[in-house]
């Protein structure tokens, strides 16, 4: 009988990395499958339950599952079993969540006070794929560093560490790339703060942006 031709250690690990690199790719491909499925699920109304409304009035849609997923504090605001229909209106943090008002046609409508309806597409942007928005993440201005930093306050606020992370990796790339944004920054983190109920006690906890820029002022 013929012998089988065995692997010797270089056929293995090319074998090996060939393998690898497969299923990475395969992972890749249905990560960005599933992204694109949420990405696409923000434009269909009847599966955007939360309608958020920033500090310009201009409401952004979407799916209270997805927010749950990402974050407790939306897990208990949306989810929690409390069966409690006399708080119609309930106030937390600096936001305010009204929920079961037949005459809209979301079930809940969520208020931030300190961010602009960029800021909040974006948060919801990246909770949906994972990335922020290209025309936000690549082009360091102003209006972006502001938006950079109401995004990495949301994070904050909901816990979403994620987010925090990628707001506040792209907010010093922007700072590095133009330090004059860094005024920018640091006025972007005490107004929006500001506008942050008190009884969150958000000031006390460390917010590293805001430590960043003043470092660099």
């Amino acid at each position: 009988a013929k012998r089988g031709v065995g692997l010797n250690s270089n056929s293995m690990a090319g074998y090996m990395k060939f393998r690898a690199a497969n299923a990475l790719g395969n992972s890749m491909e249905m990560e960005d499958s599933l992204s694109s499925v949420i990405l696409e699920s923000l434009s269909k109304k009847s599966l955007c339950d939360v309608e958020i409304i920033g500090r310009d009035k201009v409401p952004v849609q979407a799916p209270s599952y997805l927010l749950a997923a990402h974050s407790e504090v939306f897990q208990e605001m949306f989810y929690s079993e409390s069966n409690d229909d006399t708080a119609a209106e309930t106030k937390l943090s600096g936001y305010v969540v009204v929920g079961g008002d037949t005459k809209s046609s979301s079930s809940h409508t969520l208020e931030l006070a300190f961010a602009t309806w960029d800021a909040i597409e974006a948060a919801v942007h990246f909770l949906a794929t994972h990335s922020l928005p290209r025309g936000l993440e690549n082009e360091a201005n102003e209006f972006n560093i502001r938006s950079m930093c109401q995004i990495h306050l949301i994070g904050r606020l909901f816990k979403i560490t994620s987010l925090v992370n990628q707001a506040y990796r792209t907010a010093r790339l922007f700072m590095n790339k133009m330090p004059r944004l860094v005024c920018a920054a640091f006025d972007e983190c005490n107004v929006s703060t500001k506008l942050v109920s008190p009884k969150y006690n958000l000031c006390s906890s460390l917010d590293e942006l805001k430590a960043y820029a003043l470092y660099y002022m």
